[in-house]
This record gives structure tokens, sequence and C-alpha cells, in this order.
């Protein structure tokens, strides 16, 4: 491909996306298509994130790149893997800030192919599971660079849960594989970054940026809670995960600062105005009221969580705080619920 091939190519994008009218979009669909066909349009669809900055040319390139790797994985070498993880994180983070003010709409989608090279080679060896020590570079760099970090562990925890359907027996060993080697370690990067929030350690400037990160931190916070640790691919139908089965190693959630972390950013997130934190901070403490009782080594661990969680809680309702959001307050309702439903009455008592 060349300039003039990538220029018709973000002209056919454009109109793909943002059709002048029905005949134009379908002209699009029909030259774009063939591009979704086989691993020979892979250093086509590569040029085109190298060298344009095309919103719609991004996020066609990107979704046809993860679609035509997760169709054709077996037909890809050892070396073009590692080649397209290599190239989509330093594309990722040499391009960071350029992405985000010229085509943000297009990182998720990005990010999506990275995850999606990740998951699919996970289990073909120690050198295809570098993810944490490949996203430290973001998270030692600019804000937004630490920003897409966290999207990028929060795509992987989210893509990388097993589901029900082709290649289910596979993605639910990568699954337990990646719960074991990797998952700890995220997880204890979004408890670092909480804390340092709540002893007011992290300091950003930009308002926008800082939602942002705060947002990202929660969501992979509550990727990491929710996650199916047992590989028992639950029912998505069910409203509630009644027990949350964390292993026995995730000794940091044992110490009750924990529940305090989440409302006190609730706190702070209402103040703000950031909605999708505040309930984000919800969640969390539901998941943190779900703990299985056996994770806990005594009566002393398990009661000093839920005073700390009783103690937030009361704090939140006798002050109000975010109630008079509905979505804040049905969150609300189902952390008591919770909380009820998993402690018996005597330690209810003793609190």
């Amino acid at each position: 491909m060349d300039a003039a091939s990538l220029a018709q190519f973000e002209r056919l994008c454009t109109e793909f996306y943002n059709p002048p009218n029905e005949q134009a979009q379908r002209h699009a669909h029909e030259v774009l298509t063939p591009l979704l066909n086989g691993i020979d349009s892979v250093p086509q669809l590569q040029y085109v994130l190298a060298n344009s900055s095309n919103q719609q040319a991004l996020v066609f390139a990107s979704t046809a790149l993860t679609k035509v790797a997760t169709a054709n994985w077996t037909a890809v070498t050892e070396q073009q893997r590692e080649d397209m993880k290599n190239f989509m994180l330093n594309y990722l983070f040499q391009n960071c800030e350029a992405l985000q003010n010229s085509a943000p709409y297009a990182v998720s989608f990005l990010v999506r192919f990275l995850c999606r090279i990740v998951k699919l080679s996970w289990l073909e060896g120690p050198q295809h599971q570098t993810i944490v020590s490949d996203v430290q570079k973001f998270l030692s760099a600019s804000t937004r660079h630490w920003i897409l970090g966290l999207d990028i562990y929060v795509q992987l925890t989210a893509d990388i849960q097993p589901t029900v359907g082709p290649g289910m027996s596979r993605f639910r060993r990568t699954a337990l594989s990646f719960r074991d080697i990797a998952l700890p370690q995220i997880f204890t990067t979004a408890v670092d970054i909480l804390t340092q929030m709540y002893e007011g350690k992290l300091r950003i400037d930009d308002k926008m940026d800082e939602f942002k990160l705060v947002k990202k931190v929660l969501q992979l916070a509550y990727n990491c809670l929710s996650f199916d640790f047992m590989g028992t691919i639950p029912d998505e139908t069910s409203e509630d995960q009644t027990t949350v089965m964390v292993p026995h190693n995730w000794t940091v959630l044992k110490d009750n600062i924990i529940p305090k972390l989440f409302f006190q950013l609730y706190d702070s997130s209402c103040k703000n105005g950031w909605k999708d934190c505040a309930i984000y901070c919800l969640q969390c403490l539901v998941l943190l009221s779900s703990l299985r009782r056996s994770f806990f080594q005594n009566e002393e661990e398990k009661t000093a969580l839920l005073q700390s969680m009783m103690e937030g809680t009361a704090h939140l309702i006798s002050n109000k705080v975010g109630l008079s959001d509905p979505q804040c307050l049905h969150e609300t309702c189902r952390l008591i619920g919770r909380i009820n439903t998993s402690s018996q009455f005597k330690e209810l008592k003793q609190v």
C-alpha cells in the first residue's frame, strides 16, 4: 500500500462509517470486505495503523486485524505473532498522545487487537505471557500513557474471561493460567493506585485526565474482583455473583483499609459529579462483601473487614451521599443486601 492507496482507503472508511448516501456505503463495504478474508491482509492493515491518523480508517483496520487474527490464528507463524504484539505495543506507546487527541474513539479498538493477540498466544509459552512487564513502561510514563496502560489491563481482563462457544476448553485454560500468572500483579497495580489516591499522593492537573484515570482504575478493580476465578462460566442472565472465589494469596484484601479506599473515592466521585466512577466504587464494594468465607484464616479477619464495610455504609446512608441518583441508590441497596446475606447474625450483632 502506498500513499495514494492509503488516501483511497481512508475515504472508503469514512464513507462506510459516515456515508453521504446508501450507495456510497454499499460500495465502500464491497471494497473493504475482502480485507477480512485472510491473513494476507495483515501487512496492509498494519500499514494503515502506522501511517494514518484518520479515525475511521484506524477503527476499521484494528477491527479487521482482530477478526482476521481470531479466525486465522493457526495460520499465523510464531514470528508473526511476536511481531504483531511488539508492533502494537510500540505503536500504542509512541502514538499515545496523538491518538487521544485526534482519534480517541479508535483507541479502544486498537487496544482490543493487542489484547486479542495476548489472549490467543497465552498458552504457547512464557514468552507470550509478559504483558505485565510490557505494560509497565506505560505506567511509568505520562498521565495519558498511564491511562492507556490501565485501558490495556481493563480490556484484557474482560476479553480473557472464558465464554461459551468454539474453543471454550482452550480459553478456559487460558483464563485459569492468566489468573495465576498475571491477574494478582494486575490487581496489585490497581490497589496501589487506589492507595495513592486515598493518601493524597496522586495529583493530576488536568481534570478530564484525572476522571479518565479514576474511571479506568475502578473498572480494572471491578474486572479483577469479578473475574471467573474457577472457570465456571456463570450464567450471564444472573444479576449477582453470589460468592467471590478469590485465591488465598490475594492477602491484600484482608486489610480493612481496602473498603475505605472505595468509600472515600465514592464520596469524592459524587462531589465531582463522576457518576460512572461512583457506581464502580459501589459495585466493587458489593464484590468485597461477597468474598468467600474460607478466604479468611480466622473470624477476626472476617470481622475486621465487615466492620470496615459497615462503618462506610453507615456513613454513606447517614449523609445520603449520592443517594439522590437512582443507580447509586440501587447499588447501595445491593451492598446492604449483600452484607446481610454474606454475614451471620452474630457477626452483624458484634459489629
